[in-house]
């Protein structure tokens, strides 16, 4: 993974262009999926701190299916059989999965996915590394806001997983190799940032 690396005088310097948040597109009409389970911790099950069995979910709004698809609870995807062999026969790291049933609107069964657990670790934020700048209202009358852009991680921390979480957030980072892998397959609902792009408010 030497690409990932540069000099930045005789100092080795990672390169933050070279890494994406990995989300959905969240496009209209994709399948969504929600559970009985009122206290899941989504934290817990995607960072995989949280042991946990086969977990049921259904169909809560939607009916185009898709690769990567939403649930209801922050962070935490379904995953079909085609983005898990992408990962599988590029032997990436920093993921696993966990079973799961999931029931369309009428009670079928849907086959085909599992639950995305992400095991790298990345460190934690740094957010001395982004710049913040103030973008204009969104509205008439509106006062400028302050935003962070770029989302940067302790790179001495990185685990060097392909794909990772930063400490403590429900961000899914992978790296270009990754990306460029997933989008090979033409895999559906996949949306990747560059983390350099990455806007936040400055809270």
């Amino acid at each position: 993974m030497d690409w990932i690396f540069h000099f930045d005088g005789d100092v080795m310097a990672i390169d933050f262009s070279k890494f994406y948040f990995l989300n959905s597109e969240s496009k209209r009409g994709t399948i969504e999926v929600d559970s009985d389970i009122d206290d899941l911790d989504s934290f817990g099950v995607l960072s995989g701190q949280q042991m946990i069995g086969k977990l049921s979910f259904y169909v809560h709004k939607g009916k185009r299916f898709a690769d990567l698809i939403d649930t209801t609870f922050l962070g935490l995807h379904l995953v079909s059989n085609n983005f898990v062999q992408v990962l599988e026969e590029n032997e990436f790291v920093g993921w696993r999965t966990y079973p799961v049933t999931v029931k369309d609107k009428q009670g079928g069964s849907i086959t085909g996915y599992s639950g995305l657990v992400v095991t790298g670790k990345g460190g934690p934020m740094e957010k001395r590394r982004s710049k913040t700048f103030l973008k204009p209202p969104s509205a008439r009358g509106g006062k400028p806001v302050e935003i962070w852009r770029g989302l940067y991680f302790d790179p001495l921390r990185w685990d060097h997983s392909d794909v990772f979480l930063i400490e403590k957030t429900l961000f899914i980072i992978v790296t270009e190799k990754v990306r460029e892998r997933l989008l090979a397959a033409n895999l559906s609902n996949l949306s990747f940032k560059p983390l350099i792009d990455i806007e936040q408010y400055v809270l």
